[in-house]
């Protein structure tokens, strides 16, 4: 029995620590390092094997981005930041561009993060989360750019449909290739213009984000089922709403947005699972929620979320020991602690 409440004791704490990490987990992207802080400096092996250092008082940017191996949008984040690298400055010195994962450096990245090792952007193996933890990132993808005064002048998670702009407006910016009120004006910009069924879906998608990010819960989930109801076979759009669902508590609406659902690749099979799981665990089917979240780890084993909800679920069926050591490990894989 004493066991027993030195478990519940350290569950309450972890608990704690999480709701503040992960209760807005999908819409926050950092906790320790905002505009205008200075940019932390580090050193960092690269993937090809020399180290790259960045320290104060160099007077030039750093554009830095934190990158899931497996995951479609920051390959897609990845493909636009060096296509504007090639535009902005080819080879340029005037700027520093590096990518950070956790995909180990002994083994070969996969085929979609090579493509972003050229044109001054390596790629700095992160595999023990050290530097995610330095910038407190929970979210991929992040970028984060720095102005040659060293202090952090953007920072944004998430990948949208204006990520290029956005990106390339802030970069020229901290090149001083055009002031704050035109980057400020120039990454907002929205295809307002082009009504495709796609279009029409990623502007409520967008708009739900800032309203969530608001807080306002409710107004997100209209817009969710509105982008739902352009495109019924979006399956972005059908899980984010049923991660709201979920979030709000509204299992059954969650369940039965689910029911049918199938993901074409890894990261949406993994979003699908994590989901399914943490709608199960809500409608009491603990098994169900386990052999879900099981799953989710299978194609994301570095998912805090997934790890943070299994340990939900073993803490309600009074596993406190396999509870403590989830949150143990969502902890871990957030601020980068073994």
């Amino acid at each position: 029995m004493q066991a027993v409440h030195s478990y519940r004791k350290i569950l309450i704490a972890i608990i704690l620590a999480q709701s503040i990490t992960l209760g807005r987990f999908a819409s926050a992207a950092q906790r320790r390092i905002a505009v205008g802080d200075d940019m932390p400096e580090f050193t960092a092996p690269t993937a090809a094997g020399p180290a790259f250092e960045y320290k104060h008082g160099r007077g030039k940017p750093l554009l830095m981005i934190f990158l899931s191996a497996y995951q479609e949008r920051s390959w897609r984040a990845a493909a636009d930041i060096k296509k504007i690298l090639d535009a902005v400055s080819p080879n340029s010195t005037d700027f520093d561009a590096v990518a950070v994962t956790a995909y180990p450096a002994a083994d070969d990245p996969p085929a979609n993060l090579k493509q972003i090792t050229v044109h001054g952007f390596p790629l700095l193996p992160d595999p023990e989360y050290r530097l995610w933890g330095k910038f407190g990132i929970i979210a991929t993808p992040t970028v984060i750019i720095s102005g040659p005064d060293d202090k952090v002048l953007w920072v944004e998670a998430g990948y949208g449909y204006d990520f290029a702009a956005m990106v390339q407006a802030r970069l020229r910016q901290a090149l001083g290739l055009q002031d704050k009120t035109d980057a400020d004006l120039a990454s907002q910009v929205r295809t307002l213009d082009n009504n495709t069924v796609d279009d029409r879906v990623q502007r409520h998608l967008r708009m739900a984000q800032l309203l969530k990010e608001k807080g306002h819960d409710a107004s997100a989930v209209r817009e969710l089922e509105k982008a739902l109801s352009i495109d019924p076979n979006s399956i972005e759009a059908a899980l984010e709403v049923a991660r709201m669902y979920c979030r709000l508590g509204r299992t059954q609406a969650a369940l039965k947005t689910l029911d049918a659902l199938d993901a074409p690749n890894k990261t949406q099979k993994a979003a699908l699972a994590l989901i399914r799981g943490w709608a199960n665990r809500q409608a009491k089917d603990l098994d169900a929620a386990e052999k879900n979240l099981l799953q989710a780890l299978e194609y994301d084993p570095t998912s805090p979320e997934a790890m943070f909800q299994l340990g939900r679920v073993y803490h309600e069926k009074g596993d406190f020991e396999k509870a403590a050591a989830c949150y143990r490990k969502a902890l871990a894989a957030i601020y980068g602690e073994k």
